[in-house]
Formats: structure tokens, C-alpha cells, sequence
């Protein structure tokens, strides 16, 4: 396979490499093709990009009604079930919706009975942890809230309901896993809509009936997901009856990619909320956390291009064989990304009165939850223009490479917060802006290991076996 890979003649899908499989050079002396937004990929991320963008102003419209009405404390215990309900859903996950992409949208084009086979697989696995997290996490909800988080019991059904939460989050990503193998990409942005949309009604309802509170807020979070799982289900294509033969062949196959990205996606479960729980544990007042809370979540948005991207060009990568395919893809995603994360810079000196305005905090805390947004937007700078060129170590079959990273991340994060924290070991003691410069000091860490591996391995090597074949040719 040569060319664009996001023209119209691509979507034919090539074989993909297996793991450790080396990128094809014969045709990496051919003229790249120009251009990233050529074809399907155009009106693809036009849809994730609207819809995305249309789900992101009605979850911070919810945010802004929610944060106004709580009190400090009571919005940091909001936010930590909610880390927890994210985490936990990851976990139920296993991480086998990124090898649920991979190989569902393969087979989907070259074996469709086997992707039958495989999506039933996938289906009772999710079933069957999802289950495991629901039932395990309402027994550990009293162990966690008095004693990882610090003797903090008023968090005990906050976490029991955010376990619940997490197994209707996981369902909801394997419905959304399967529509983007199928790149049923409006499907998918229904979805995605169904949620938000109705968080906003039911909390405009709970605030006019005077009960928005933590706990049915919390209810609403937790029920939510299901809603959105069962409308992803009717939305699915028919599927072709499952052909005979067993499923211990494509367990065996979704599990042996996924190992790897089972280490990246628990590492990355942790390390990216890692800030909201040990401020959880280590500050005496939930307060704190809440405070922490506005200016996460003020800058959190600003991560929709990046996870666009990253939804539309993560079955794409896994199509990507050539150099001169990477090098067409890296020009074209920075085309993208460099102007968008420059623009973002302009809220640094905004970020203060912009809080102030949107959840109608006291002077001084305003101005902390801005020092909080402005350390936080230094890593999402850098995570928006490096994210999405992550995904050729995927593409290079390495999963191990971005699981490494992730290692890294959790690794940098957990000694950055538990230093500068609480300032052990004799280092600053920053409280919460200590969490947000280990969570911007991670975010570097992690892009700077793969895009170092994606130069020197892949690049960097493939030239000098160009370079060799020329020789020979000579």
C-alpha cells in the first residue's frame, strides 16, 4: 500500500503487521500523497469534531451549573468519584478496545465471520469485569474512603455509586469501540451526545426542584452511561450469523495485542487522575481538591482536537506500512496541531478572570484555580501537538513502546505529586499546584519517550536502509 492513506482508494485495508513486523521499503521512494484531509477522513472528522465539540459545551455548561451551586468541598468530593468512576471503567475495559479496533476493523473488511466470532468475545469479557468492578468496588468503597483517601468517610457512597457508573462507562465504550471499527462515526457522535445532553436537562430539573447535590448529581453520572450503551446497540449494523468454529483463536489474538496496551491503558487510567486522588489523600480539606477541580476542568475541554484526531486516525494507523506514509502523516497532523496549540496560548493571561466569571469564585480563589489552568495548559500545549504522532509506534505493531511511555507517566506522576505535594524529601511543599506541575511534567515526559522512539527506530532507521538500498542499486 502506497500513497494517501486517507484517500478513498484506501479503504481497502492492507494486511496489518504483525508484532515486531518491520515497515515495508520498497515503495518508500514514491511521492507521498498530498495531504491530510483528503477524502472519507474529511467528513469523518467534520462529524467526531462537531459532535465532540457539541458534547463538550453541554458537559461545561453542566460543569458551570454544578460548580456554582456546590460548595468547594463538596464539588472536590464530586470530581474524586468521578476520577474513580473513569478509572475504574478503564479497568473493567482490560484494555481491549484499542485491539478491538485493530483487528474488528481488519476483519471487518477481509473476514467478516471471524469479526463476528471476536465481537462476541469481546462482549461477554466486558460483561463479565465489568461485573467484577460493580460488585468489588461496593465492598472497597469503605476501605478506600477511610483509608487511602485519609479518613475521609463522607466519601463512601459517592465511591460506591461511581463503581456502578464505571460498569455502565465501560459498556458505553465498547459500544462506541465497535461503531468507530465500523467507522460509523455520526452513530458514534450520537452516542457520545446522548449523555451530556441528558446531564444538562436532568441537572436544570434537580436545580429547579432545589436537589442538586452531590448524591443525585452523582446518580445521574452513574445512570447515565447505560442509556448511551443501549442507544450504541440499537445503532450497530446487522451482523452476518457467526460462522462455525471456536473463539479461543481470537481471544488468544485480542488479548495477545492487548497485553501491552492492558499496561498502557491501566498506567494511563492512574497517571492522568493521579493529581485529583493524592490530593484526595493528602490534603486536609476537600476544599482543596475542589479548587484544583475548577481549573482542571476549565482546561480539560481544550483536549477535544487531540482526542479527535486521535479517534479517526487510530484504525487509519493501523493501516500505515511505509515511511513515506508516516512522514505524510506527521506533515499533515502538525499542519493541524502547531496552529491550534499556539492559539491556546492566548489564555494565559485570561485564565484568572475567565474562572472568576464562569463559577463566580472569591478573588482568592479564583486566582489559584487560574495558576492552577495556566500550569495545567503547558502539558496540554504539548500533549495537543504530540498526542496524535504517538500513534506510529501503533502502527509499527509496538504497543510495548506506549506502554513504556505510560509506565514512565504514572512513574513521574506519582513522584512528582507525592513530592511536590505535600513536599517530602525536602522539596516545596506546592499543595495543589504541585499536582498540576507533575501532571504537566508527565505529559512531557511520556510524548518526549515515543516520539524519541518514533525518530530513532523508525525514521531515523528507515532512511539508513533507504540510503543502503540505493547503494546496492547503484
Amino acid at each position: 500500500m502506497s500513497g494517501n492513506i486517507f484517500s478513498p482508494e484506501s479503504e481497502q485495508l492492507a494486511p496489518i503487521p504483525r508484532q515486531g513486523a518491520k515497515p515495508i521499503i520498497e515503495s518508500q521512494t514514491k511521492t507521498p500523497a498530498p495531504g491530510l484531509f483528503a477524502g472519507r477522513f474529511k467528513t469523518d472528522f467534520g462529524i467526531v469534531f462537531s459532535g465532540k465539540s457539541l458534547s463538550v459545551v453541554l458537559g461545561f455548561v453542566t460543569t458551570l451549573l454544578i460548580a456554582r451551586n456546590f460548595s468547594d468541598a463538596e464539588f472536590g468530593i464530586f470530581s474524586a468519584a468521578l476520577v474513580v468512576m473513569q478509572t475504574a471503567a478503564i479497568i473493567a475495559s482490560l484494555a481491549l478496545d484499542n485491539g478491538l479496533v485493530r483487528y474488528l476493523s481488519l476483519y471487518l473488511e477481509t473476514d467478516r465471520p471471524r469479526a463476528a466470532r471476536m465481537l462476541a468475545v469481546a462482549i461477554r469479557i466486558r460483561l463479565a469485569s465489568g461485573l467484577a468492578v460493580l460488585v468489588g468496588g461496593y465492598f472497597l468503597s469503605p476501605l478506600l474512603a477511610v483509608g487511602l483517601f485519609g479518613n475521609k468517610p463522607e466519601l463512601i457512597t459517592p465511591l460506591r455509586l461511581a463503581f456502578a457508573g464505571a460498569f455502565f462507562l465501560s459498556l458505553r465504550g465498547l459500544a462506541v469501540s465497535v461503531l468507530q471499527s465500523y467507522r460509523r462515526f455520526f452513530s458514534l457522535s450520537v452516542v457520545e451526545l446522548v449523555g451530556p445532553a441528558a446531564k444538562v436537562l436532568a441537572v436544570i430539573a434537580l436545580l429547579f426542584a432545589a436537589s442538586l447535590r452531590p448524591i443525585p448529581v452523582l446518580v445521574l453520572y452513574a445512570a447515565l452511561p447505560l442509556l448511551s450503551a443501549v442507544i450504541g446497540s440499537l445503532l450497530l449494523p446487522r451482523h452476518p450469523p457467526e460462522a462455525g468454529g471456536g473463539r479461543r483463536d481470537v481471544f488468544l489474538e485480542l488479548f495477545h495485542f492487548s497485553k501491552w496496551v492492558a499496561v498502557s491503558y491501566i498506567s494511563g487510567a492512574i497517571f492522568e487522575r493521579l493529581d485529583i486522588l493524592m490530593l484526595t489523600r493528602y490534603m486536609p480539606q476537600m476544599g482543596e481538591v475542589g479548587v484544583y477541580a475548577l481549573g482542571y476542568r476549565l482546561v480539560a475541554p481544550l483536549l477535544l482536537v487531540s482526542s479527535s484526531l486521535m479517534l479517526i486516525c487510530t484504525p487509519m494507523a493501523s493501516r500505515m506500512t511505509t515511511v513515506a506514509e508516516y512522514r505524510n502523516y506527521i506533515a499533515s497532523i502538525l499542519k493541524i496541531t502547531v496552529p491550534v496549540g499556539l492559539f491556546f496560548c492566548i489564555l494565559f493571561p485570561f485564565s484568572g478572570p475567565l474562572i472568576g466569571f464562569l463559577f463566580r469564585r472569591p478573588l482568592l480563589e479564583t486566582a489559584a484555580a487560574g495558576r492552577v489552568f495556566n500550569i495545567l495548559l503547558v502539558g496540554v500545549v504539548i500533549q495537543v501537538i504530540a498526542a496524535p504522532l504517538t500513534l506510529i509506534a501503533y502502527a509499527e505493531s509496538k504497543p510495548q513502546i506506549l506502554a513504556y511511555a505510560d509506565l514512565i507517566r504514572l512513574a513521574v506522576n506519582a513522584a512528582g505529586n507525592y513530592l511536590l505535594i505535600k513536599g517530602a524529601l525536602g522539596f516545596p511543599a506546592w499543595g495543589i499546584y504541585g499536582a498540576a506541575a507533575a501532571t504537566a511534567l508527565t505529559i512531557i515526559a511520556g510524548n518526549a519517550f515515543v516520539l524519541g522512539y518514533v525518530y530513532r527506530r523508525v525514521l531515523k532507521k528507515s532512511n539508513t536502509q533507504l540510503d543502503r538500498l540505493k547503494e546496492e542499486d547503484f
